[in-house]
């Protein structure tokens, strides 16, 4: 359930891959392709055997294996730091066998399969424990489907919402932040931003959370995501809530933070007509509960009605 992670230079992945035989390694960027074969320039006739990609820095960016010039096989994505992100299984060119995401250090976290190119069954996510099951719902409003986790007695949607209404959004007016973090709503569209049969959360249904995952002190080591935030050393995403950091807007105009911090919605008003929100910090374990004018921009996470 685990790879090691490695800083992976290209001569020693190749001696890896061509092992104590002459077998050739090619680099995918020197043969041809036709559609979606790839052939030997010489010859024009399709490649079969080992190949690579690589970085500019000469890291393995892909590793594995071609059929008549097709991907066949275990299929192997480095990021550029030399760690394993991807492992796929192809026959024949196309997806057939287990997908496997994995962080950064090392820990699988799910697995997919696939016949034929489509997607069989749930996907299986895994933490320190080992496999456990996350399922999905599909927001009817816009089609974007979302990832869901039962807590508890509470199931929650393990996603920032995205879905795009007045009143909220994106960090930096940035489309590319609410593909990674979800928008920002401000409160009175926050109340009424979840799609139907989920709804933003009370002070109360946050606190049940925290407390079910071990309390204000240490709940945000857990609940956070095991990358997204800057410093991710004590965050192992345990339960799947993968809670992101999406920063926060303010009436003014202005964002801060993302990366850094996370703010999220209550549906609970103080005695002061603010809002009760929950953060998480890049830094600590905590889950803070702290009280917010009603004009901010902020995350909202969904709880099942």
């Amino acid at each position: 359930m685990k790879k090691i992670i490695a800083v992976l230079v290209f001569a020693v992945v190749l001696t890896l891959l061509i092992g104590c035989g002459e077998e050739e390694v090619a680099q995918l960027s020197e043969l041809q392709q036709k559609g979606n074969v790839y052939v030997v320039p010489k010859t024009q006739k399709p490649y079969s055997g080992k190949f690579v990609t690589t970085y500019k820095n000469n890291v393995i960016k892909e590793a594995g294996s071609l059929k008549n010039g097709k991907r066949d096989g275990e299929i192997t994505i480095y990021r550029e730091d030399g760690s394993i992100d991807e492992v796929e299984t192809f026959m024949d060119g196309v997806l057939n066998g287990k997908w496997e995401k994995y962080d950064k250090n090392g820990k699988l976290r799910y697995v997919e399969h696939y016949k034929d190119g489509k997607l069989e069954g749930k996907r299986e996510f895994y933490n320190e424990k080992g496999k456990f099951m996350l399922k999905s719902f599909t927001d009817q409003r816009d089609g974007r489907t979302y990832t869901t986790v039962k807590i508890g007695s509470q199931t929650w949607i393990a996603e920032n919402l995205n879905y795009n209404v007045n009143g909220s959004k994106c960090y930096k007016n940035d489309d590319n932040n609410c593909q990674i973090y979800g928008r920002l709503y401000d409160w009175k569209t926050a109340m009424k931003a979840c799609p139907s049969g989920w709804h933003l959360p009370s002070d109360d249904e946050w606190q049940k959370l925290v407390d079910f995952v071990g309390g204000d002190e240490t709940a945000g080591a857990i609940l956070k995501a095991a990358s997204g935030w800057k410093d991710n050393g004590n965050s192992s995403d345990g339960l799947g809530f993968s809670a992101l950091p999406g920063g926060y807007g303010g009436s003014g105009g202005n964002f801060n933070y993302v990366g850094l911090l996370g703010n999220w919605w209550s549906a609970t008003e103080n005695y002061a007509s603010n809002v009760y929100c929950r953060t998480m910090y890049y830094s600590g374990s905590n889950v803070g509960r702290d009280d917010y004018g009603k004009f901010g921009l902020f995350s909202v996470r969904c709880v099942q009605d």
